[in-house]
């Protein structure tokens, strides 16, 4: 049938869940290379169409800063993902639109060592990236099941980081820093929907 992008980012995504249930390190670091290179391909297909998806670049460079692949570009591509999830979400009011610049954020944050190190720099990075997750989470009004599928994403990212590191210290704080970021996000979702006024706009879950 020949390749599409989305085709690509398909094949990406079940390599990324293959990664999640295979026990073996070798077998976890093949399957999460294989998924960050088909999502790269997929970026490297719309570039070739003069198209860009903030989609498949974000979970590439999310998978390379897990597998610790340095990208001399990092700054440019995420660049470019803010002023498009900007542009998008100015049209769609979407909350995948909305939340890009959040996830923009997060893989800069694990890509430049944001997330280890000293305890109240990385503590104050969590609240950073907290807030542009719960602002994306406000202003689109997102449904529970897109708040879980923006969170989910990060506790895969943790995951992976504790497999593929292990007795890594930095790499165990970085997960650890992802794993608050999820609790903190996911908490003030749920206080967020429970004051939230139900409109015909906006439904009562």
């Amino acid at each position: 049938l020949g390749q599409t992008a989305e085709r690509l980012a398909l094949l990406a995504g079940c390599y990324k869940r293959l990664a999640q249930i295979r026990s073996d390190r070798d077998e976890i670091r093949l399957a999460v290379d294989q998924s960050a290179r088909h999502y790269q391909k997929a970026h490297e297909y719309n570039s070739e169409r003069g198209r860009f998806d903030p989609y498949p670049v974000l979970n590439w460079l999310a998978l390379d800063t897990v597998l610790g692949v340095s990208q001399p570009e990092l700054d440019t591509l995420l660049a470019r993902v803010e002023g498009t999830a900007r542009e998008r979400y100015a049209r769609s009011k979407d909350f995948f639109d909305a939340v890009a610049l959040a996830e923009a954020n997060l893989v800069r944050a694990l890509g430049t060592g944001a997330l280890f190190g000293d305890a109240v720099r990385v503590a104050a990075e969590v609240d950073r990236v907290a807030s542009l997750y719960t602002q994306a989470i406000r202003v689109a009004q997102a449904t529970a099941r897109q708040v879980d599928s923006a969170t989910t994403q990060i506790t895969t990212l943790a995951r992976m980081l504790r497999a593929l590191s292990v007795r890594d210290a930095a790499a165990e704080q970085a997960a650890a820093a992802l794993l608050a970021l999820r609790s903190r996000i996911s908490g003030e979702a749920i206080a967020a929907e429970a004051n939230q006024v139900p409109t015909a706009a906006t439904p009562k879950h």
